[in-house]
Parts: C-alpha cells; structure tokens; sequence
C-alpha cells in the first residue's frame, strides 16, 4: 500500500491575446502548438500525455524530469555499491495532474523527488509566453480571518532548510538571494520574520494577494513554517498558512515504484470529490472579499 500527497493549486495567467486562460493554454499543447519540453532550473522537463477530458472537464497528464547525470549507485547491503549508467537516457521522476476546468485549479501529485508546483508554472510561462503563476488553496477558514475587516497582520514567518539541488532554489529575486546567503554560510535553516503595518490604509485591500503569493514563493521550495501573525479582535495569535491548505492523502495498493496512471488520475479525482466542500466555499469567500 502506497500514500500519495495530492495538494490544489489556483493556476492563474496574465492573459494574452493568444492565450486568453489557463484552459486555452492546455489546448495549445492538445494541437501541437506549444512545445511539450524545456530546460527549467537545469533539468530537462516534459509535459507527458497531455489529454482533455470531458467528465470532468479537464486536463489530465504526468510533468517529467530527466535526470541525465548525477545517476544514484545500486548495489546489495554489505557490499560496495556501484555506478548507474545509462546509455542515451535518463531517470525520470514524475508527477500526475489534473486541471479542473470548472475551477481553475490543478489537482498535484506531490513527489518531493520530481517537480515543484513552481516549477511547472515557469514550464507553463516559457511554453504559453505569458507568466503562469500557481497558488495554494487555503481552508476556507483561513480565508475568512484572514479577510476579516477587524484584522490587522502584524508579521510573516517563514522557516526554510537549505535546499540542496540548485534546481529547487526559488525564481524570484529576493528569495533566491536569501538562498544564496544561506548557502554561503553553510547553514542549514534560513528563518525570516517581516514585520508587516496591517493597519495602514494601503495595506487592507492587498492583504489576500501577499499573503497569497508570500505562501506560494516560500512553500513552494520547502518551507517548514508559514505563518501571519495577527491582531483579531485585540489578541495576536498565528494563522499557520502550511497547516490550512487543502490537501489530501490517498492510498492505492501496487507493486511498483509507481502506481498505473488510470489509478493516480482515480486517486486525484478522489481527492477532489473528498475536497469538493471546502474548493467551492474557498473561492465563494475570496471572490467575497475582493469584490
């Protein structure tokens, strides 16, 4: 029997007049139009077995990395191990998808060994030419007291380990940088607390949005600790933004490393359906409070 971590992310697009949604984007790749492969963070990666479905309407598919050097040893306990090589291939990790139409947010096999959700929206930006950004779904809750008028954010915390293949450092500038700092000194945890004034006037209508992307730049590359600290109703206390995402662990029973793909897309389907109530009431509340 084998868990799997199935996490939703909100796929948004700056649109363009050749890819007006994420949805048109996915039909690039149906008719050929987008290439299906790309160099990202010094892996070659490939959008696999990309197809639409009707029910649901949706996308489904596998994101692959090919590892064609830096190959693992094999070999028997209690004896030396020896080198893998492999002639004109490479190791492939991989994840399984489904983009739900009727929602807009991808279904995500988490495989730690394989892509970062980050990861694939740069694949998407290079291939659609226009920037893919991919968010996590919070519980609703989190969403509502986030949202409340009476809130004031006081800080953001974030705690990160060092990540150790340069291809899992974040994209954006300022997060590389604290990486690389890291890095240099040979330290192992990086731990930022920013200081936020959530009760300037400037700050109140924007407050979903950075917290939103604060989460989505830091989760995505491993953080451990994700939290705004707030005032609500006069007391501080955290809201974890980690522990409050949507998310989902399924089994299916298989003898290989991987399960058939019908029974991962099953197991994202499943997840959906066991998500379905908090989906639905977490856009009703965004679209709630942005309005």
């Amino acid at each position: 029997m084998a868990r799997y971590k199935i996490d939703f992310f909100q796929l948004s697009l700056t649109a363009t007049p050749e890819v007006p949604t994420v949805r048109a984007g996915f039909e690039l790749f149906d008719r050929g139009e987008a290439e299906t492969s790309a160099e990202v963070s010094q892996y070659t990666r490939e959008l696999w077995r990309n197809r639409r479905r009707t029910r649901p309407a949706s996308h489904i598919g596998q994101f692959r990395k090919f590892r064609m050097d830096d190959w693992p040893e094999v070999g028997n306990v209690g004896e030396p191990g020896r080198e893998l090589h492999l002639e004109n291939a490479g190791l492939i990790e991989k994840n399984f998808f489904i983009y739900y139409h009727d929602i807009g947010v991808i279904g995500w096999h988490t495989n730690a060994h394989a892509n970062s959700i980050g990861q694939f929206a740069r694949f998407l930006s290079g291939a659609w030419g226009a920037k893919v950004t991919a968010d996590p779904v919070l519980q609703p809750d989190a969403v509502r007291r986030l949202l409340r008028g009476n809130i004031d954010l006081k800080r953001f915390e974030v705690s990160v380990p060092r990540p150790r293949a340069p291809d899992m450092y974040p994209n954006d500038d300022f997060s590389r940088q604290a990486m690389e700092l890291l890095n240099a000194a040979e330290g192992d945890l990086l731990h930022l607390s920013i200081a936020i004034d959530g009760r300037r006037a400037d700050a109140s209508p924007h407050l979903a949005r950075r917290i939103k992307r604060a989460l989505s730049d830091f989760a995505g590359f491993g953080a451990t600790t994700a939290k705004a600290i707030v005032f609500e109703d006069g007391v501080e206390h955290p809201i974890d933004l980690l522990a409050d995402r949507i998310v989902s662990y399924q089994d299916i029973e298989h003898d290989g490393r991987y399960a058939p793909e019908d029974a991962m897309y099953q197991v994202i389907d499943a997840a959906r359906h066991e998500c379905e109530e908090p989906l639905r009431e977490y856009f009703g509340q965004l679209e709630n409070a942005l309005d």
